[in-house]
């Protein structure tokens, strides 16, 4: 079984604050608190981004 590859331009997403709280509330508890402690919002994005689409 073969798996699939997703590609997502990120850079380009610029959500808004109650899209933010959306996503954040779509993942794991674990993964949103290690998210919050990322330095850099493009980090942050792409962390998010990943964890909604696996």
């Amino acid at each position: 079984m073969e798996g699939a590859r997703w590609a997502f331009r990120f850079g380009a997403w610029s959500p808004s604050r109650s899209e933010w709280l959306l996503a954040a509330r779509c993942i794991q508890p674990e993964e949103r608190e290690r998210i919050r402690q990322f330095m850099f919002n493009k980090d942050a994005k792409a962390a998010i981004v990943r964890e909604l689409i696996s």
